[in-house]
């Protein structure tokens, strides 16, 4: 399947399966090239701190995060609800898998209920994970990711077991190192 902007449709073996705009909260192209980025569906734009700039993206333009810089967007009237069932779907080409601990999404209520994506070793390796009122939810990990190649990440909560999908591919691995912070 595939879906694209103009034709905003989830498709397999081209067939409609729904569009993607069914309960769809927020859309970023992050097709601009510095400053705040707009939600492209509602309206919970991201603010840019520490000036995070554009590169060449999967398709259009993408958002160049630099971690020495501390470069982040973020909207904080967009909370999750960790009760409840969503899915994310993002693309991510990191430029060092040998860093420590990069925080690549981060989805917070609070301390207690949060789910991110993030670098966490030295070896190229990938964690999802998190806490529902305190208690570790579904811990993942991933080894073998490459410098300059394209990812996708598909994050799905039913409101108590987490999923992670890189390129299609459901990934199993738990890990209990892996909660982020």
């Amino acid at each position: 399947g595939w879906a694209s902007p103009n034709n905003a449709e989830l498709a397999h073996n081209g067939e409609c399966i729904m569009t993607l705009a069914t309960d769809l909260v927020s859309w970023w192209t992050l097709n601009e090239s510095s400053g705040d980025r707009r939600d492209s569906h509602g309206s919970y734009n991201l603010t840019d701190t520490n000036t995070c700039g554009s590169a060449t993206g999967k398709i259009g333009t993408a958002a160049d995060f630099i971690a020495a810089n501390s470069e982040f967007l973020i909207n904080t009237s967009l909370q999750p609800n960790l009760g409840s069932t969503f899915s994310i779907s993002l693309c991510t080409n990191p430029d060092d898998v040998n860093a420590d601990f990069k925080r690549t999404l981060s989805l917070q209520d609070d301390s207690n209920n949060f789910i991110q994506l993030y670098q966490f070793d030295t070896n190229g390796a990938f964690g999802v994970g998190g806490l529902d009122a305190g208690s570790s939810i579904q811990n993942l990990k991933k080894t073998g990711f490459s410098n300059g190649t394209w990812y996708h990440h598909v994050l799905t909560f039913s409101g108590t077991a987490l999923k992670w999908y890189v390129n299609a591919s459901e990934e199993t691995t738990t890990d209990s190192n892996v909660t982020g912070a």
